[in-house]
C-alpha cells in the first residue's frame, strides 16, 4: 500500500469515526438521528409535534444563514417541555432549556433544537414545536 493511499485511507477512517462517535450525542432520540426540518414552500414557519421524556428528548435539524432570525415557542399539555437550541459553533446565547425564545442566528449551518421534559424521572409528554426562520 503506498503512503498515500494510506494516509488517505486513515483520514477516511477517522471521518468516519468522528461521525458515528458524535452522532449518539446530536440526538436524544434513543441514539436516532436528529428530524430534519423542513419547510413547505413559500413558508417561514414549521409546525411539528413529538413526545419526550427526559432521558429521550427529541432533536430537530435544520439549515439556516448567519444573521436570519429563528424564533422557537414549544408547548405540551404539562407545561414541562423545553428546549435548547445549538449553533454549528455551539450553544447559542440565552436558548438553553427554555420554552420561547427568539434572536439572530450567528452562524450559517446547521442548527439543532433539542426538546425534552424538565422533570426529572417524568413519563413521556407530547409537545408542540413551533420554529420560525425570518
Amino acid at each position: 500500500m503506498t503512503r498515500k493511499l494510506f494516509v488517505n485511507l486513515a483520514a477516511a477512517l477517522a471521518c468516519c469515526a468522528a461521525v458515528f462517535l458524535s452522532a449518539p450525542g446530536a440526538s436524544a432520540q434513543g441514539g436516532g438521528q436528529p428530524k430534519v426540518v423542513t419547510f413547505e414552500k413559500g413558508r417561514t414557519t414549521a409546525v411539528l409535534k413529538g413526545t419526550a421524556d427526559n432521558a429521550h428528548g427529541y432533536t430537530y435539524a435544520l439549515a439556516a444563514k448567519a444573521g436570519q432570525t429563528m424564533t422557537v415557542h414549544v408547548t405540551s399539555s404539562a407545561g414541562a417541555a423545553i428546549f435548547s437550541v445549538t449553533a454549528p459553533s455551539g450553544a447559542v446565547e440565552g436558548a438553553l432549556e427554555v420554552k420561547d425564545w427568539s434572536g439572530p442566528l450567528p452562524d450559517t449551518g446547521t442548527y439543532l433544537i433539542a426538546v425534552w421534559n424538565k422533570r426529572k424521572g417524568g413519563r413521556a409528554i407530547p409537545f408542540t414545536i413551533e420554529i420560525t426562520i425570518r
